[in-house]
């Protein structure tokens, strides 16, 4: 608290004043007076308070936890690492183009071959054109991947710390619906225990 001596009256009276409504719960300007918790409202806070008490660790064994973590961690080191991830994706995406380059050559020799072995069912084609469109289908990933992490996009970046978001509120929000099982879970055997007795 202040020296009173060295404030002036209009201050002292201000300090009274707030002292004064801060004992009556009322908020200062505004003239609202706090209305005391109902016993039911004072019930739920104790166990909402008891339920944020409980140490996360308490639910590590949960799968539904493990899970989360595990994509939130994921998350994070993406977004620690997101250079190196991207100079990967880059080398890989090259590989690619040349892997694409030469599976294409490979489905018109299957296709020749098949046609001079007389293979309707087109056996050797079928094979190599399956390996072209996985070819394709993860060049198509990667391109969409590498846009996540490449420095030069504002919005592929918020996108990526909006995931990591996404993903810790996702892990809070279960750990924090276990804990208050937990707790309601706790009361129902004790109130079972004081009424057994």
């Amino acid at each position: 608290m202040p020296d009173l001596d060295n404030l002036s009256l209009h201050e002292q009276q201000m300090l009274a004043d707030e002292e004064h409504y801060r004992k009556k719960g009322v908020i200062p300007f505004t003239g609202y007076i706090r209305p005391k918790p109902t016993a039911a409202e004072q019930d739920e806070t104790n166990r909402l308070n008891a339920a944020r008490a409980l140490p996360d660790t308490l639910f590590d064994g949960d799968i539904e936890v493990q899970r989360l973590r595990a994509i939130l961690h994921t998350k994070m080191a993406l977004i620690k690492n997101r250079i190196s991830v991207r100079d990967w994706l880059a080398r890989q995406m090259v590989k690619l183009d040349e892997t694409i380059r030469d599976a294409e050559r490979i489905v018109q020799d299957a296709l020749l071959e098949d046609a001079e072995a007389g293979d309707e069912g087109f056996t050797k084609t079928r094979k190599a054109t399956s390996a072209l469109d996985l070819a394709k289908a993860v060049r198509e990933a990667s391109d969409a991947a590498y846009a996540i992490v490449a420095p030069s996009s504002p919005s592929a970046q918020k996108a990526l710390y909006d995931a990591r978001d996404a993903a810790r509120i996702a892990l809070e929000e279960h750990i924090f619906a276990l804990k208050k099982a937990y707790v309601n879970a706790s009361a129902r055997v004790d109130q079972g225990q004081e009424g057994g007795v």
